[in-house]
């Protein structure tokens, strides 16, 4: 009896969290649930495949581009950066300015952190 409604509850918890998300969407939390959204996992392969350049990279503006190049990548596949707002319960966009600084700062996490579950 415990573990059918232990079930049922994590079902509703999961329908309740995903209520206004899309799939392409990049959930902006360091959890179980963000990472395994479909929008995270292609978020995180997206860092991958842009992270030496940035790194190599000598210069602001390149590394600015790279981090716009990644922006736009999601968005093109209709994925947004957001946000649970606790107080609404609904999936918050975050800033341009919010989302350039998370995908800077993942481009910038060495794949060590990454592995070992930083770099959210």
């Amino acid at each position: 009896q415990n573990n059918k409604n232990k079930n049922n509850s994590t079902t509703t918890t999961t329908k309740f969290l995903e209520q206004g998300l899309h799939e392409s969407d990049v959930i902006c939390a360091r959890d179980k649930f963000s990472n395994k959204h479909p929008g995270n996992l292609r978020y995180q392969a997206l860092i991958r495949a842009h992270r030496e350049a940035y790194q190599a990279s000598k210069l602001n503006d390149e590394k600015s581009r790279l981090t716009r190049t990644v922006m736009s990548l999601v968005a093109e596949r209709g994925g947004r950066f957001v946000k649970l707002n606790k107080t609404t319960s609904s999936w918050d966009e975050i800033s341009s300015a919010a989302q350039h600084d998370k995908v800077s700062h993942a481009l910038r996490s060495s794949t060590k952190e990454n592995h070992e579950g930083g770099g959210g």
